[in-house]
């Protein structure tokens, strides 16, 4: 810091201590801000991080004991585009940001390019060895309960300067698997291991 303040006050020609004392005075304080303004939002994140453990901690509890109830779950997930709308009005932006499609009600020509969106996604999660379809001879078997039911998630995708995309998705129905409500009987913990590759708002912001 003093080096910085000496550079700048030799690139003056009989500077003054008046202005050297107020050049470096700026410069704490400019320096100041920044670490003020680095704390805060570190403080945010922070918090954020906590927020979102604490959903996610209430919301994995009211499954379970919808599972333990036997009742059924659905969980919809979709990007917020704007939090501040989504915090004031949450049920009201999640009805606006929905935009699924029901196939029987399109047209001719859209019902063309979401079998066009279909066979692409299909596609890609063949390749990718995700998922794959049930042989005949596996059904009527001891471990056919292990099938998951799926559906189709069918959107318009917003394409900037052009037409909207169709696009398609592959939903399992993840509350119907039946390993969903077994629990390690030692330690009471869920046996079905499970991930979420997604990140985060919080965990991408924390890497940037």
């Amino acid at each position: 810091m003093v080096n910085l303040v000496q550079d700048v006050a030799d690139s003056f020609v009989g500077i003054s201590e008046e202005v050297y004392k107020l050049v470096k005075d700026t410069i704490d304080d400019i320096e100041q801000q920044q670490q003020q303004q680095r704390q805060q939002m570190l403080d945010e994140w922070r918090l954020q991080a906590e927020e979102d453990k604490r959903v996610n901690g209430m919301f994995m509890r009211l499954l379970m004991t919808a599972c333990d109830l036997g009742e059924e779950v659905c969980e919809v997930s979709f990007d917020i585009d704007d939090m501040e709308s989504f915090i004031a009005h949450n049920t009201l932006y999640a009805a606006k940001v929905s935009k699924e499609v029901t196939f029987r009600n399109l047209s001719p020509g859209d019902k063309l390019k979401f079998e066009e969106a279909v066979a692409q996604e299909v596609s890609e999660v063949l390749q990718a060895q995700a998922l794959r379809a049930m042989k005949e001879s596996e059904k009527g078997q001891p471990n056919d309960d292990k099938e998951i039911p799926m559906r189709w998630l069918l959107t318009w995708k917003p394409v900037e300067g052009g037409d909207d995309k169709a696009k398609a998705r592959i939903i399992l129905i993840g509350y119907k698997h039946p390993d969903l409500v077994k629990k390690n009987f030692i330690t009471g913990k869920p046996e079905l291991q499970t991930a979420a590759p997604t990140m985060s708002r919080t965990g991408r912001n924390m890497l940037l």
